[in-house]
């Protein structure tokens, strides 16, 4: 027996199982990579080892997912345990990466989704924004790559943006917001709560201009908020409208959708704005006008005369400005107040049955003007108590609520004041001089073109002028002398006995040519087509209005023709016939 036995054997049986025994093989295998001491006693260690030294497109992956349809593999076991974990529905995987922030219990099974996280509690203007956008002067970007594409789209023709189902509805008594994000709602609901309730972000980005005292949580918010500190010409107008031939720009979005509609014709703009006072029905397109129009009801002496007169040592003012206009001409030297000095636009001929007197055109002639002989006569006639506009001559249809759209259009120009009526005939209508290329004895007079587009049963305007009985004009032939025959060939019947004559006191559409004369000469004739008419109407107080109205879709820049009836130039010396079927009105 040994020595080593002899030891052994007196030894405790435990005592020889604590003290395991150690390899004493020498690790002869070492790594020669440049600062590694890594050794072992086995060759194939040494040879596994040094591939983690190789580049990691260069290690062989010799540990494969076995999942269905995952090419997935590492030259690592441990990651191939890692990545076997995501084929396991969300709630399986182990979330061993938490976050450390205060009162914050997120936790995920990827670290990258951590990282990612904890940038959420950084302030906004820190967290890094890696996404941006690549459409041209876009300077657009944001540390969520979801939103940079959510706001790609808004890049897109509006036409090919995706749109989403707005199935999150909100339950909130008579409110019916929608949308096609849960987050939105969440968001949207919490207007609802009273001010005290709503969540605040901590507004970090404050405004730094001088008195100013605007903060908000977004960046983009106060870059937006910046801008209102600029003078009102180096604004950025990012907003541009499309329509044709204007050159409107806004740096609102909101302010360039109300401009939109002042392109729509005059009765399709909605009419959000409406005078509570009791039994009056105004309603505008306009804030403006509607705060204008509420000051018609106060009494006389407490309307606000914000229009004064800036003659010298001139106190008068008033709360028309209209009236100022009028008055200011009676600071004129006399001769410059003669009627001669208003604009003219159009001088009638001289011939054997006619006299050479200038014809003027005024886009804020009234609605409704009597000859000063015969007010009194239109004072006595009695009301018809309802408004009535006659259809039938001109053949508007009674379907598609076509008629009732007229209604409200003239409704809407009947509300309108001198200068508002002016912008809406020169928005419609405009004045050239003919080329004779129909009718060549029209070459080099007045004409009225479109202009802009016109649609059909638009109204156009009203055809201005003063009111005659026949009584009135009778009485004064004596006195107009050879001025009569211009009133008659500017005269329209409204019904048996009246009539307005729009010469002197009429507006553009006193200019309007006729598309045919009824002549032996035009047989064969390429003649003009009619695109426009006349249509009656009376008010509350069985005033006569004519109202000139497109029987067709007419182009901008296109002429407007009628017809002025045969009777008209048989005469020559009547006025135009344009009566209709009593029991056709509405």
């Amino acid at each position: 027996m040994s020595i080593y036995q002899q030891v052994e054997s007196h030894l405790p049986a435990q005592s020889l199982q604590a003290h395991p025994a150690v390899s004493t093989k020498r690790k002869v295998h070492k790594c020669d990579h440049d600062q590694c001491d890594y050794s072992t006693d086995k060759k194939s260690h040494l040879k596994t080892h040094q591939q983690t030294h190789l580049p990691a497109d260069q290690r062989p992956k010799v540990h494969k997912c076995d999942h269905d349809q995952c090419d997935y593999s590492t030259d690592r076991k441990g990651d191939l345990k890692t990545h076997q974990q995501t084929h396991l529905p969300a709630d399986q995987r182990p979330k061993v990466h938490k976050c450390d922030h205060d009162q914050c219990d997120y936790s995920t099974d990827k670290k990258s989704h951590l990282k990612t996280h904890q940038q959420t509690h950084l302030p906004a203007d820190q967290r890094p924004k890696v996404h941006k956008c690549d459409h041209d002067q876009c300077d657009y970007s944001t540390e969520y790559k979801q939103n940079l594409k959510t706001h790609q789209q808004t890049h897109l023709p509006a036409d090919q943006r995706p749109q989403r189902p707005k199935v999150h509805k909100c339950d909130h008594d008579q409110c019916d917001y929608s949308t096609d994000k849960k987050s939105h709602l969440k968001t949207h609901q919490q207007t609802h709560l009273p001010a005290d309730q709503r969540p605040q972000r901590p507004k970090v980005h404050k405004c730094d201009h001088d008195q100013c005292d605007y903060s908000t949580e977004y960046k983009q918010n106060l870059k937006t908020h910046q801008q209102t500190h600029l003078p009102a010409d180096q604004r950025p107008k990012v907003h541009k409208c499309d329509h044709d031939q204007c050159d409107y720009s806004t740096e609102y979005k909101q302010n360039l959708k109300t401009h939109q509609q002042t392109h729509l014709p005059a009765d399709q703009r909605p009419k959000v704005h409406k005078c509570d006072h009791d039994q009056c029905d105004y309603s505008t397109d306009k804030k403006s006008h509607l705060k204008t129009h509420q000051q018609t009801h106060l009494p006389a002496d407490q309307r606000p005369k914000v229009h004064k007169c800036d003659h010298d040592q001139c106190d008068y003012s008033t709360d028309k400005k209209s009236h100022l206009k009028t008055h200011q001409q009676t600071h004129l030297p006399a001769e410059a107040n003669k009627i001669d000095d208003v604009q003219i636009i159009k001088q009638e001929p001289v011939c054997n049955y006619w006299v050479n007197v200038k014809h003027r055109t005024d886009n804020r002639a009234p609605l409704w003007a009597a000859e000063s002989s015969i007010k009194q006569e239109f004072t006595e006639l009695e009301p018809n108590k309802k408004t009535r506009t006659y259809f039938s001559q001109i053949g508007i249809p009674k379907n598609d609520g076509v008629r009732s759209r007229i209604n409200q259009a003239i409704s809407y120009y009947k509300c309108l004041n001198h200068e508002d009526r002016e912008r809406y005939l020169n928005e419609r209508l405009s004045v050239q001089k003919h080329d004779g290329s129909i009718f060549s004895e029209l070459k080099d007079q007045d004409e009225v073109i479109a202009n802009r587009d016109l649609a059909q049963w638009e109204i156009l305007g009203h055809y201005a002028g003063k009111h005659y009985t026949d009584d009135s004009y009778s009485n004064g032939a004596n006195s107009m002398g050879t001025i009569l025959t211009n009133i008659d060939r500017y005269s329209f019947n409204t019904t048996q006995g009246q009539f307005i004559s729009g010469f002197r006191s009429g507006n553009v559409t006193t200019l309007i040519n006729a598309c045919k004369t009824y002549s032996e000469s035009e047989n064969g004739r390429n003649l003009p087509e009619q695109n426009v008419s006349y249509m009656r109407h009376t008010d509350e107080q069985g005033k006569w209005i004519v109202f000139i109205i497109a029987l067709k879709d007419i182009k901008a820049g296109v002429r407007l023709w009628t017809d002025y009836g045969k009777q008209y130039w048989e005469s020559m010396g009547s006025t135009i016939e344009i009566s209709d079927n009593e029991d056709d009105a509405e």
